[in-house]
């Protein structure tokens, strides 16, 4: 059988990290799998499986958002069949016309891409009947497979993931994301990250039938990462720095803190200039460090040979952090703010679940809270932290179940 894998990048550039976990058992389930990244950042692609076929998609069909007449004869179908999807409800069918210039111009980029599947069927390049077409993201490149499938790939199970910027409609542009019934009505299952994500879609569409939560996985460490019992407090932090990710909430908690910090930062982005001019306004008891990116067998070592006390995320969105289950898998207790799924792996005894609209004291508190824990305490942590992550994020329990459910579809 053979698996048609649809990412943003992947294998190219350095984001979609969390494929490099998945992507091996998907390759042990299938004889081939191609994968078809629909953009591409920069030359350099991470290694794959062997049965593993990297198809990108052509850069004459990659970015194309100027309405065209040509690609009329796709978008004018595409268009009524999401109006129909949209059902007979008049406040749905207003906010569709509300941002149908939006809504043109992706299906306008969809009929570029569909021209590409076209020219690489055409060119020998994709499977002639893939057993699945697997889109790690609820995305607008879906149109064109859920199209493409009518003509090409009639026997084919059309299924995605869906994550965070893919699901919460509050992260859309107009807190709207298009063709959401369109999607719910034709792919053969979407699978939330997270059971928060499930309920949210359930919530906006209690009619949907094909939803089913599969929960991302990290593989397992040896067992729990070192520890160092004497100050400073070493904590951890690994995001993009994006205003999303509110990265100068920590620094802020950190301003005003009563005990010896050690912080390490993995990760880099557009805020990084201001970010790190706000560090090096920290008081002399707060030693800091941003790594920028690393790869991701660069952070696990580091978690592997280096001491950390807490793990720290203030986002103010999420779907599911794959960064928390990579923490919790050396046993490394986290603060975390209650967004998005994050509920369904932080709880009291393994770290402290942080409000949603955090303050930077409230942070400082919850730190000095965790530096003035006995050993014994902290241990109690570090076991739990260990213990949730063996329960409910390991890899190889959950990718090898999500290979059999997609198998089964």
């Amino acid at each position: 059988m053979e698996l048609l894998l649809i990412t943003n990048s992947f294998p190219y550039g350095k984001t979609e990290s969390f494929l490099e976990g998945e992507v091996p058992y998907l390759a042990a389930q299938f004889g081939r799998v191609y994968v078809l990244p629909m953009q591409r950042e920069g030359e350099v692609a991470r290694p794959l499986p062997a049965n593993c076929e990297l198809v990108p998609m052509p850069e004459a069909f990659r970015s194309q958002h100027k309405l065209q007449l040509r690609n009329l004869p796709f978008v004018l179908p595409a268009l009524w069949a999401a109006f129909r999807a949209e059902g007979t409800h008049a406040l749905a069918r207003r906010i569709f016309f509300q941002n149908i210039k939006d809504i043109l111009k992706d299906l306008n980029q969809a009929a570029c891409w569909y021209k590409g599947l076209r020219w690489l069927r055409q060119q020998g390049r994709l499977p002639l009947q893939p057993a699945v077409v697997y889109s790690y993201w609820l995305d607008k490149w879906l149109v064109s497979f859920l199209f493409f499938k009518r003509r090409y790939f009639p026997s084919a199970r059309i299924i995605s993931r869906v994550h965070g910027y893919d699901l919460y409609f509050e992260r859309g542009f107009n807190n709207y994301l298009p063709f959401r019934p369109f999607f719910l009505k034709n792919l053969d299952r979407i699978f939330p990250i997270s059971f928060t994500g499930f309920q949210y879609l359930k919530g906006k569409f209690p009619w949907a039938s094909n939803l089913e939560t599969a929960f991302l996985g990290v593989e397992a460490p040896a067992g729990l990462g070192p520890v160092e019992e004497v100050p400073p407090l070493r904590l951890v932090s690994c995001a993009s720095m994006l205003p999303l990710k509110r990265i100068h909430l920590l620094i802020e908690a950190l301003a005003h803190i009563g005990v010896p910090v050690r912080w390490t930062h993995f990760g880099d982005g557009p805020l990084r200039e201001e970010l790190t001019a706000r560090a090096q306004a920290l008081p002399a008891q707060v030693q800091w460090e941003f790594r920028g990116h690393v790869s991701n067998q660069a952070l696990l070592d580091f978690y592997a040979r280096q001491p950390v006390d807490l793990f720290v995320n203030t986002s103010e969105t999420e779907g599911i952090p794959v960064s928390i289950m990579e923490a919790i898998s050396f046993g490394i207790p986290v603060a975390a703010t209650d967004v998005g799924g994050t509920a369904e792996i932080v709880n009291d005894a393994l770290g402290y679940l942080l409000p949603a609209a955090l303050q930077p004291r409230q942070l400082q508190a919850v730190l000095e809270a965790y530096a003035g824990l006995s050993p014994d305490q902290r241990l109690q942590k570090r076991r739990a932290a260990r213990q949730q992550f063996e329960q409910k994020f390991q890899a190889g329990k959950n990718y090898a179940h999500f290979c059999r459910r997609i198998l089964e579809i």
